[in-house]
């Protein structure tokens, strides 16, 4: 039997959180004493619901960057640290006889508060802060309550943080995959808020129920083994930093594999957050819970050595096309099989020592060093580890700490040299399975990347992964989390001159130009080649810019005098007080990137229009190839309601196999008609214009291009020609369609 050294432990009595674990039946969720489960239960969705909503409102604010990501989080998890410390004061002192009042008053709150960061529209980090930290502190003070609740209906409190890390689960997943889809931001929020409010109302009827009183002297049959309080702490820390340290270097390389969609995230965050509530209701039911905490560090830091090799491999077994219900099943059962086990041992550690915990203080102690320790993490993970050893590596180094803790406390143990042995031993063959991301290969879910290639160059960024890889055909690529963003191409490529020297010839005699994403700098070389005064180049990755001389096509573009280039969000970078523009030029990340709607929305335009000098223009990449007709027609109407007498552009080197354009441009000139005399016109401003009538078009309410259930990531591309779809749209609204080709085959999804 596993047991650690002596000296580490000690005997005391229970606290009144819990019953002897030997004594605890499993939670009845359909009987009479569920209600307590299914109320927190529903806060937990209504809280994790509220940070996808905040998320959204930040990028908007900031910009989609890790900076604006780790503010998030940050002040997310800080919030509840100190609302989780300042609750378990005011337990002690003052609402301890009426927590269920307490935690609806809470909850009302939380609910009124939640929608101030919506309405802060300024890249303003103060205003951010205060319209985002009030909600947090009353967020974080349901801790304490919920330990008093467990106490007074004595159940284990960790049980009751499990149904509330379950409710994150269910809620993370709805907001993402149903709320936002379907409703937009401002009415998925409606929605939280009455569901946050009804479950207010429902703990305000709780009837106030006293807590047992404690044993006078406890038998041996309620004893326990609790930890010293500065070790119970340490474990709480290092247990946060490793969950945040392995979701960060995790999904990395599963935004690789399944693409960085928001559909993606939420399997990930949900599979995390289902782990560490299975982990919270396995610490109530595990027998002598606090004496196994040691070998329970060990077996997490062994399953990640176990799982990272499969998750380095999803993208080789991964695909961007089939059905989009079965690659969901796909994509969520491997990652509950690949990450649930490592997270699910990490979640049973916390549970188990607020289980152990004396009072109410305790409690929110330990929660608030186990929230602001795996801030750290996450910091450490993205900034550091990432860049230096890789997220396959950070995962390793994350692993081997957890084993070595455990060891450490099982050093007087006579199993502890064979755990020691098999730790080593589950290190070598992790680092034996290593597959070479980033040396030897490139990662990613598309047909290219199986095929034989080398790697030029690779980083990792806070932000994401960026790798140049050249075909032996000699054509260099540029991915981004697996995605190739970029090329030197030949003609299929050229569209990217075209997008800077289009909007500069068409305004005739531009001086301050800026560029929105850098790629591989051939948009910025066209342009220079046009003679501009000034070249702003804003790019949020700044390894683009690292990696730009690997791309003899840019004609080391970034040398020039007239070219200055800037690592920030192209909308943050619009928000910003500066020079007006005569040209603006952007070719963003895919549509159905997350995040990538706030560059094709209603308000992006708005800013930029805001920042063109009076008859400036501006160039917008429009991929029919990457858009089903519902949403081009959508990023065109969003597009000529700022600029309206806008026209569409179509590259004649883009075709595809069946001879179909698959790179527009949508060119627009502030206050003006645009005029443009060119044999590729896909559609002038008459045409576009009827093209784009009665379409919903993009804003940041609805997001359509990242949540809407039309985007490209939600088909089965097997099935479908997105591509062909377009034109056949397109050259209904033209006044002398030309000839097509006959109708092709399904198109095989990439």
């Amino acid at each position: 039997m596993f047991l650690p050294s002596a000296g580490y432990f000690k005997t005391i009595a229970p606290p009144l959180t819990a019953s002897n674990p030997s004594e605890r039946s499993g939670p009845r969720f359909l009987a009479g004493d569920a209600v307590p489960y299914w109320l927190v239960f529903f806060t937990g969705g209504a809280a994790l619901s509220w940070q996808v909503l905040w998320q959204l409102d930040v990028s908007t604010a900031l910009g989609v960057s890790a900076q604006a990501a780790a503010f998030t989080i940050v002040l997310v998890m800080g919030g509840l640290a100190c609302g989780a410390l300042a609750g378990g004061l005011l337990c002690q002192r003052l609402i301890r006889q009426r927590p269920w009042r307490s935690l609806g008053l809470v909850e009302m709150a939380a609910a009124s508060l939640a929608w101030l960061p919506s309405l802060v529209e300024s890249p303003n980090y103060a205003l951010l802060t205060l319209a985002m930290l009030p909600c947090c502190i009353m967020m974080g003070m349901t801790l304490p309550l919920m330990g008093q609740i467990a106490q007074s209906h004595s159940l284990p409190l960790s049980r009751l943080y499990g149904a509330n890390t379950l409710g994150a689960a269910v809620g993370s997943w709805l907001v993402v995959l149903i709320l936002l889809p379907r409703l937009g931001h401002s009415h998925s929020a409606l929605c939280i808020t009455l569901v946050q409010l009804a479950a207010a109302a429902l703990c305000l009827a709780m009837p106030a129920r006293q807590p047992p009183p404690a044993p006078s002297k406890p038998s041996k049959k309620q004893a326990t083994s609790l930890l010293p309080a500065r070790l119970a702490l340490g474990l709480c820390a290092l247990t946060g930093a490793a969950t945040m340290m392995l979701e960060v270097a995790w999904f990395r390389l599963l935004r690789a594999a399944w693409l960085a969609t928001s559909d993606s995230f939420a399997i990930m965050l949900g599979c995390v957050l289902l782990g560490l509530a299975t982990g919270a209701f396995l610490a109530s039911r595990l027998r002598r819970v606090i004496d196994i905490l040691p070998l329970i560090l060990i077996l997490a830091g062994l399953s990640v050595l176990a799982s990272t090799p499969l998750i380095e491999r999803l993208d080789l077994w991964s695909d961007a096309g089939g059905s989009h219900t079965t690659r969901h099943i796909w994509r969520s059962v491997s990652a509950l099989i690949l990450i649930g086990p490592s997270v699910c041992l990490l979640g049973i550690v916390l549970p188990a020592l607020l289980d152990a915990a004396r009072d109410s203080f305790d409690w929110a102690l330990r929660y608030a060093i186990n929230a602001l320790a795996a801030v750290l993490g996450g910091i450490l993970a993205g900034w550091l580890l990432l860049a230096y050893l890789g997220p396959v590596r950070t995962a390793w180094a994350t692993a081997i700490v957890l084993g070595l803790v455990g060891l450490f406390l099982t050093r007087k143990n006579r199993w502890s040299p064979l755990w020691a042995a098999i730790l080593a031993t589950a290190a070598f063959g992790s680092w034996s399975a290593d597959s070479g991301i980033g040396r030897s290969r490139v990662q990613g879910p598309t047909a290219l990347l199986r095929q034989p290639h080398q790697v030029v160059a690779h980083a990792n960024g806070p932000d994401v992964t960026t790798s140049v890889m050249q075909t032996p055909q000699g054509q260099r690529v540029l991915f981004i989390d697996g995605y190739g963003a970029s090329a030197e191409a030949g003609p299929l490529t050229e569209y990217m001159h075209a997008m800077g020297r289009l909007p500069m010839r068409l305004h005739g005699s531009a001086k301050q130009t800026l560029v929105i994403c850098f790629g591989t700098g051939q948009t910025v070389r066209a342009l220079v080649n046009e003679q501009p005064e000034a070249v702003t180049v804003v790019d949020v990755n700044p390894a683009v810019f690292q990696l730009a001389h690997h791309f003899a096509s840019n004609q080391q573009v970034l040398k020039d005098p007239r070219v200055k280039h800037w690592v920030d969000d192209g909308r943050a970078w619009l928000r910003r007080s500066g020079p007006n523009y005569d040209v603006i030029t952007l070719e963003p990340m895919p549509p159905f990137f997350a995040g990538s709607n706030a560059l094709y929305s209603v308000e992006f335009y708005s800013l930029a229009a805001a920042r063109l000098n009076p008859g400036g223009c501006i160039a917008q990449w429009f991929p029919v190839h990457l858009l089903t007709p519902q949403q081009a027609r959508s990023v065109a109407a969003a597009f000529i309601r700022v600029f309206p007498g806008a026209v569409l552009w179509a590259d004649p080197q883009s075709a595809d196999r069946y001879g179909y354009r698959q790179q527009l441009i949508l060119l627009g000139r502030k206050a003006m008609p645009t005029q443009l005399n060119d044999p590729n016109l896909a559609l002038d401003a008459a045409a576009l214009a009827n093209y784009a009538a009665n379409a919903e078009p993009v804003t940041d309410d609805n997001q359509l291009l990242s949540f809407g259930t039309d985007g490209l990531h939600y088909q089965n591309l097997s099935q479908r020609n997105v591509t062909a779809e377009n034109w056949a749209e397109l050259n209904a609204h033209r006044p002398q369609p030309p000839a097509v080709p006959a109708a092709p085959t399904p198109l095989q999804s990439r």
